[in-house]
């Protein structure tokens, strides 16, 4: 149902002779796709739009450190490109998205037994460019099997009240854990509905079919509908794959989360000296607050013995750690910094789902 990438190791969903050579983006080859070929203004708003069925060559492979430095230098197409897609991200955001910084975690295991831990935030200009051009592809074949009335694997998301302001949260990490908070889970079904994060009434995944089934499958309905064929899925069938992908995703989704953890500790446990910088995010029960290490993109809660405020910097030292049983537990050795004092009381943080003491 889902290819799984793990920091030591990638389990494609197809068998690898076609993941890794016909379905593969290796500069210089053709590939068959289906694109979405959009005709734009001057401003990025959409004059004319088609989906068709295509063969693609793959003329260059860029990292997204070579794509924003291009970006940056402003060569084109990507520099064109990016400004026209930063002007749809303002049209998400006029509609009432909601914008939720977010970071990338690397984790390289070495073959000598160490691992390397790298924490980016996510939006650079060419993570935006490919986020936004993969939203847009999304909203609009959505739209096009909405319109035509064929069943698909539509994705909704509730939004609990108004989001808060940035600016009344001490940083930018407390402000996107409680903005988290308020956001409902993201519910698939049948029928379509408002995905409150994405500012947007209709939203299908069809723009991963070779890591996604669920994709796969969608792209099989969408390319039915543009060629006026009668849809390959009735509305029991999508309802029986979105049954057992979103099982097994499942499955998928918590073995990455466990052996991440697992690469984690053993980057912590090698290090058993080190003092890492954490930062209040929040309380919790039993007079214990919840906290975020950064450089390590992990989570830990604690009884700090007084009160600190979200937003406070502290320094932690490890007190214990089990890779393979994914425990551990961090002590306060100082406070670095407090944020200014805020005048609402904090409302109380929920405890946190990862293992952590």
């Amino acid at each position: 149902a889902t290819s799984v990438y793990l920091p030591d190791r990638t389990i494609p969903m197809f068998p690898r002779a076609l993941a890794e050579s016909r379905m593969s983006l290796d500069e210089g080859g053709d590939r068959p796709a289906l694109s979405l070929l959009l005709e734009l203004d001057a401003h990025g708003a959409i004059l004319t739009h088609r989906i068709t069925r295509s063969v693609i060559r793959v003329r260059h492979n860029l990292s997204y450190e070579e794509a924003d430095a291009a970006i940056a230098a402003g060569r084109e197409p990507l520099a064109s490109l990016a400004r026209l897609l930063e002007a749809e991200h303002r049209r998400r955001l006029a509609a009432g998205a909601v914008q939720v910084p977010g970071r990338d975690r690397t984790i390289t295991p070495g073959r000598d037994g160490s691992v390397r831990i790298e924490v980016r935030e996510q939006r650079t200009a060419a993570s935006a460019l490919v986020s936004e051009a993969m939203i847009l592809a999304n909203r609009l074949a959505a739209e096009t099997l909405a319109k035509a009335g064929a069943p698909a694997i539509y994705r909704r998301q509730k939004l609990s009240g108004s989001p808060p302001e940035p600016a009344s949260f001490p940083c930018t990490r407390v402000y996107a854990y409680h903005v988290r908070r308020k956001l409902g889970r993201t519910e698939l079904g049948t029928e379509p509905g408002r995905h409150a994060t994405l500012g947007i009434d209709h939203y299908v995944q069809v723009t991963s079919p070779i890591r996604r089934y669920q994709d796969l499958a969608m792209q099989r309905q969408l390319a039915a509908v543009v060629e006026g064929r009668a849809p390959v899925y009735d509305a029991q069938q999508v309802t029986e794959i979105l049954r057992d992908t979103e099982r097994a995703t499942g499955d998928a989704g918590q073995a990455t989360r466990e052996t991440e953890l697992y690469w984690v500790l053993e980057h912590v446990r090698q290090a058993p000296e080190r003092r890492w910088e954490a930062i209040v995010l929040g309380p919790l029960r039993d007079r214990r607050v919840l906290l975020e290490i950064p450089a390590l993109d992990l989570r830990t809660a604690l009884k700090p013995g007084r009160r600190l405020a979200a937003g406070t910097r502290v320094e932690l030292a490890l007190a214990s750690v089990h890779p393979r049983r994914g425990e551990y537990r961090f002590r306060i050795t100082k406070v670095i910094a407090t944020p200014p004092p805020r005048d609402e009381t904090p409302e109380q943080t929920p405890e946190p789902h990862a293992t952590s003491h």
